[in-house]
């Protein structure tokens, strides 16, 4: 049976070293720098046990938009989230997911999903159960995770990547808060 934890509760690198995704970015930031980020208070990570194997991860922290093209600020002005002064620079509050990733033994499992309306879920208490501000939440995705984060409502920032002839490492994306509620409430 999976239970949901936190990875301050963690104390075996074993534990840790277990965790394979299949991605070794995703995995070598659980096993060398995911516990310092949680002493340090700098980002938070929710784990998921089978027993003692952790199956499958997400970490996120606070953070912020910086408006900087006019593809953002056609984003951001149907949310109605800048202010009437479009000239200025403007940051917007967010929570950012800094990793996510589910060993290659539980992939196809839809443990993925689980992972992501676990963090939706969290981010709207955030905002209308402890009244934060934040207009939603960013990821910088990997290519390979495109499709992934696409299917649960998120879209560039900064420019349509697809219709661009850029090819960046990652791929910043963004969804609303009211996109949230829309699809927890389906």
């Amino acid at each position: 049976m999976i239970e949901r934890s936190s990875l301050r509760y963690i104390t075996s690198q074993r534990i840790l070293r277990q965790f394979d995704c299949g991605n070794d970015q995703v995995n070598q930031y659980l096993w060398h720098q995911a516990i310092q980020d949680e002493k340090h208070h700098t980002r938070s990570t929710t784990i998921y046990l089978d027993g003692d194997r952790i199956v499958a991860y997400y970490t996120i922290s606070t953070g912020v938009i910086d408006v900087k093209t006019g593809y953002d600020r056609l984003i951001f002005n149907r949310l109605r989230a800048l202010p009437s002064d479009n000239n200025q620079q403007i940051n917007l509050p967010v929570v950012e997911i800094s990793w996510l990733g589910v060993d290659t033994r539980w992939q196809r499992q839809h443990l993925g999903a689980k992972l992501i309306y676990d963090c939706f879920d969290s981010v709207l208490k955030l905002r209308f159960d402890l009244n934060i501000g934040t207009i939603g939440i960013v990821v910088s995705s990997l290519s390979a995770a495109l499709d992934f984060y696409k299917q649960y409502a998120f879209k560039y920032l900064h420019y349509d990547y697809d219709n661009q002839a850029m090819f960046p490492k990652t791929y910043p994306l963004f969804v609303s808060t009211e996109s949230l509620k829309l699809m927890m409430t389906e």
